[in-house]
Order: C-alpha cells, then sequence, then structure tokens
C-alpha cells in the first residue's frame, strides 16, 4: 500500500487516508473511494487477504482511496458529541476526496 497521508476536514480534524494506484494498464481516469462499513483500521487492509483481493479487483476500475473515519484507526479522534457522528463522518469523505484529488469517484460501502 501507498504511504498514509492525512487530509483535513472543515472542523480541522485530521483523517488518514491511502491512495492505491489504478492496476497496470488501466487508465485511472476514475477513482474508487471506499467507506468501510466496520471499524477496522486502514493500516490492516493488507493484511488480511480478502481485502486485497477486494482491492487488487477495484484497482481494474481506477484508483483506489481508503480512509479512517474520524475515531477510528490513524484519524483524529471523535471530539465534538453535539453532532451527528454520521455528519461529521460524512465531511470526513468529503474532505479525503478533495485532498486525494479525486475525480469521477463511485464511493464504494
Amino acid at each position: 500500500m501507498s504511504d498514509i497521508q492525512y487530509a483535513r476536514a472543515a472542523d480541522g480534524t485530521h483523517v488518514a487516508y491511502q491512495v492505491l494506484d489504478a492496476g497496470s494498464g488501466v487508465d485511472a481516469d476514475h477513482d474508487i473511494v471506499v467507506v468501510s462499513g466496520g471499524i477496522i483500521p486502514l493500516e490492516l487492509f493488507e493484511d488480511e487477504p480478502g481485502f486485497v483481493r477486494m482491492f487488487d479487483g477495484l484497482r481494474t476500475l481506477g484508483r483506489v482511496i481508503v480512509f479512517d473515519r474520524r475515531g477510528i484507526g490513524l484519524s483524529d479522534p471523535i471530539t465534538d458529541w453535539e453532532r451527528a457522528i454520521p455528519e461529521q463522518w460524512t465531511e470526513d469523505l468529503v474532505a479525503v476526496i478533495e485532498a486525494a484529488g479525486a475525480v469521477e469517484v463511485t464511493v464504494f460501502a
């Protein structure tokens, strides 16, 4: 996997993400942003054969962007318990898409 980078959400939260290049021979004019449904941090993805296969398959479509929502893995913890958590996680998604320079985005959840 590539190096971990950090996007900054609107409220200043740092969100960890990685960009996996498209597979060889794939026209990388499309990005797939993976939103994990669980609480598995991105740093463990490369150790799990099922995730490796899934990412390899997605890389046949374009670049793959994975990230840790706030409160998970390498991203900052949740600090604002007054706002709805799904709203904050949506801000994380937007921050990662912008920071990665994603184009023609498909969200894979």
